[in-house]
Parts: structure tokens; sequence; C-alpha cells
């Protein structure tokens, strides 16, 4: 049975936590929380070399069965998203407000959250743990609605475990499509993005917990631009809802685009923006290019099929292919 769209919740605001990062050889952060002036631990930029930048191989390619070790693809896993090993983390717990504009995040082991308040916040290397198998906002980071240009990079974001504290949603976005969210693995929650923006380079599986969740490692509601997904490792082994879920419920989509990934799960992969409801004139182009959707947990991708509620007049879908085939994947 298709999930519904999830319904706007009320905006939850943590207690606050000024983040100020200077920048040099070694970095002094001050954090306010709320029971005190706190000495937070000296944030110190990585030693550990992020991957050397290798041009991506032509996808869907002509390799079989990626999913059984998605990166020897070129695909995403746990191999290479994340926070790389080796990066030295400094321990924090609680909740950590960055409202300084232009701040940096880094080098943490985070049990607790970070509230986005400001513009340009970058978030990297940072591995957060969080969770409570409820649907009560509890996420790794929340982004405020109109905050601008937000980066999260080489980030992990976890419940404590995959039943009764899984976590909700890794990022949950209330701001507009100004967000990259890049090279990020999930594990033990529902969402990786909820929101608008771009997902590149990440790997996400949803094997989340939470009673009355509708499940998808993407959902989008609408009303806040495009949703982009590029080079991603997504998959969702309940068979509800999906594994990129768009819809118009909260507005119109500007564009959907959904490339060059490896999907699985929910009851259909991908959804278009006509999921359940009517979409305005204003819902721009939908694009769905060079994918491989895999069998793993359904014959056909999701329990019903690949892909559902599209617009036939302004969608693009080519190049997609199942994986243990290369049989041309269609709608």
């Amino acid at each position: 049975m298709r999930g519904a769209a999830r319904s706007p919740e009320r905006t939850v605001v943590r207690g606050l936590i000024g983040v100020l990062a200077g920048i040099g050889v070694a970095a002094l952060v001050w954090v306010l929380l709320s029971s005190g002036h706190t000495r937070a631990p000296q944030a110190r930029r990585s030693t550990v070399p992020k991957p050397a930048s290798k041009p991506l191989p032509s996808f869907p390619g002509t390799a079989r069965n990626c999913i059984a070790r998605p990166s020897a693809c070129g695909y995403p896993d746990a191999t290479n998203s994340g926070v790389p090993a080796g990066t030295h983390l400094l321990p924090e717990s609680g909740v950590i407000t960055a409202g300084t504009p232009g701040a940096t995040i880094a080098n943490i082991d985070l049990h607790g959250t970070i509230n986005v308040t400001a513009d340009n916040v970058t978030i990297r290397d940072v591995q957060i743990t969080n969770g409570n198998g409820q649907l009560d906002r509890n996420n790794a980071i929340t982004i405020q609605p109109g905050i601008k240009s937000t980066v999260v990079e080489y980030t992990t974001m976890r419940g404590y475990d995959c039943q009764g504290r899984s976590l909700l949603a890794g990022v949950w976005n209330m701001a507009g499509d100004e967000l990259t969210i890049d090279h990020v693995y999930g594990t033990c929650l529902d969402d990786i993005l909820h929101g608008s923006g771009t997902l590149q380079n990440s790997y996400s599986i949803d094997n989340a917990n939470i009673p009355n969740d509708h499940y998808e490692p993407v959902a989008y509601d609408g009303g806040a631009g495009a949703i982009t997904v590029n080079h991603d490792t997504l998959l969702n082994a309940h068979e509800q809802t999906a594994a990129v879920f768009v819809t118009c419920y909260g507005g119109p989509v500007t564009s959907e685009t959904v490339q060059n990934s490896l999907l699985a799960g929910g009851d259909y992969v991908i959804y278009g923006p006509t999921a359940n409801i009517a979409c305005s004139p204003a819902t721009g182009h939908q694009t769905v290019v060079n994918n491989r959707f895999s069998r793993l947990y359904y014959r056909q991708g999701g329990h019903y099929g690949a892909a559902a509620d599209f617009q036939a007049w302004q969608t693009t879908w080519k190049g997609n292919v199942w994986d243990d085939t290369l049989a041309p994947a269609g709608i």
C-alpha cells in the first residue's frame, strides 16, 4: 500500500548553543550550553586527506549485480562515504546551534543534534548519533526556515540502533534548495534528507524501525524549490514508501532530478511529484536518467514497481537499467 505524503509538522527549536569557529593551526570552539558556560573540546582540521578526486565512470556502466558491492562499480557505500577512516574526532554531546554565518563545524563525534540558524554553515567530518524511534523531529541536523547555502559533507549520521532508538532524519531541511549534502553515510535512520536540495555521492540504507513512519531515504513534500539526487546509493528495506519520495503536498516542485544512482526498495522505488495530490503549473521538469534499479528486496525493484506518479508530458526517462540484467527499466 502506498504511503501517504507526510503533513508538515510544527517547528521544534532545541536549546541554543553558540558556536564560534576560529581558523588557524589550532581553532578554539566555545559552546554555550543551556546549563551554563562550558568549554568545548578543541576543534581541529582533519589530518586525514580526502580521497583524491577521480573522474566518475559512465553510468550505469556494464557490470552486473553492483548491489553486492556498490563501490566496486563506482557507487557509494559504507567504504567511500561518511567520515573517512582515521579522522580524529573529539567527543561532544547535546545540542549545537550553528548561529554564526560562515561557521564550520568539524571533527567531532556528537551524541546529539546540530541546529543550523545561520547562512553558509559547513558541517564536515562529523559523526552524529541520535534517535529515540519516534516521529518527533529527532534529527541529526535541522536547518531552520530561510537559511541559505548549508553544506554537509563527509559526515556520518546514525541512530543508536536500528530498532527502538532509530533516528528519524539525518538532515531535516526546512529552508530552500540551497543545500548540498556530499559524501554522507546514513544508517539506522529513515530519511538521510527530508526537504529540498542536492544529495550527491552519498549512501543511505533505511533500516530504521519507527512506528507509523513512512519510510524513504529521500523525502520532499514540495514548496521549497528543487530536489536533485545525483550518484547516490539509496536502499529501503521496507515495503513502503520509496527510495526517493517526492510530492506536491506542500507546494510545487521546481524540478526533480534522479540520476547516476543505485536504488532499491519501498512500494515504488521512485515517486514523481503527483504522488497523492495534483501539482500546480509551477511544478517543473522531472528527469530520471542513467540509474540502476536493484531487485535486492523485490523483483520489481519496489513492492509494486520501479516508479509511479510522474507527469509524462514533462518527464525525461532514459538510460535506466536493472542491476542484475542491464535490461532497460521503465516506469
